[in-house]
């Protein structure tokens, strides 16, 4: 069996080292387990928005929890009839936005917080028709773009678009690359003037490891990128509580984001927990009654 935890780090020195920090565990929500961790800082508050797997309907809502409790908590707060992830979430003119996975409605859409961080509204899709996967904004040279990719039998394709200041495109989506590292595990880092695209390896298989690329996009928008470091499994140091798990080994990691000396990252574990056999029995017991 498998499982999804989310992990923190308050010891982060460099943004571009992913594995330096010693990770600390969020228990997962009973039945669930949480991947794709996004972190901003609220308030007195450092609130981490995921993925929560519900077991028993078989796909991903979205939760947030304060990683600043003592002890973090995960609170869903949106949840579709279709399954959502990767909750890409940013702060434009005072206002929260969040860009989720919702590939399996063939659309990247954009929701609005009108009580932050807990109350959110569909606000515009910004493109339609295909199952794009994992989109990820960010601003280079004063111009507004975003990552997206469409997988396949070899690992995908990354496409790049182009965004006016109201999220609407402004250029069709252009192949950037392709294969196994080239869907996108992480918001953009720019660091030392250059900018920094955090990706997925997805072999050998998916959602293995981390890989930094340092990219450019030239006036003509042809991008280019060149591969900085790898990270897999084991080059991470993680602490986990004997409490949540048993008899497990972590095998994969696909998300990086960090905040000032703050990083989150998302580890798969092989095995057992009391989590998940729970979730198992949930998931049972509601296909018995409501399928």
């Amino acid at each position: 069996m498998h499982e999804y935890y989310v992990c923190y780090s308050s010891k982060v020195i460099n943004s571009l080292d992913l594995s330096a920090p010693e990770y600390k565990v969020v228990k997962n929500r009973m039945g669930c387990w949480a991947a794709d961790p996004f972190i901003v800082a609220f308030d007195d508050k450092l609130l981490c928005f995921a993925e929560i797997w519900e077991m028993k309907y078989g796909k991903g809502a979205i939760g947030v929890c304060d990683l600043n409790s003592p002890r973090p908590k995960w609170e869903i707060i949106i949840r579709e009839p279709f399954h959502m992830s990767y909750p890409f979430v940013f702060k434009n003119n005072n206002n929260w936005y969040m860009c989720p996975e919702t590939g399996d409605n063939a659309t990247v859409t954009l929701y609005k917080s009108n009580d932050f961080p807990y109350h959110w509204s569909k606000c515009q899709d910004i493109l339609n028709g295909s199952p794009y996967r994992d989109t990820t904004f960010f601003s280079y040279n004063e111009h507004e773009y975003g990552f997206t990719h469409l997988p396949d039998e070899n690992g995908g394709i990354l496409y790049l678009f182009s965004m006016d200041d109201n999220y609407s495109t402004t250029s069709t989506v252009s192949e950037c690359i392709n294969g196994h590292y080239s869907r996108p595990g992480g918001k953009v880092i720019y660091a030392n003037e250059q900018y920094y695209r955090i990706g997925q390896i997805g072999t050998p298989f998916y959602g293995y490891g981390l890989c930094i690329a340092q990219f450019s996009i030239d006036n003509n928008g042809i991008y280019s990128e060149k591969m900085i470091s790898e990270h897999i499994p084991d080059d991470f140091n993680i602490q986990m509580p004997h409490s949540v798990i048993f008899n497990q080994n972590k095998i994969g990691i696909h998300t990086y984001n960090s905040i000032n000396n703050n990083a989150v990252i998302d580890v798969l574990m092989e095995g057992w927990s009391w989590n998940m056999i729970l979730g198992k029995i949930q998931q049972k017991i509601h296909n018995m009654f409501f399928k």
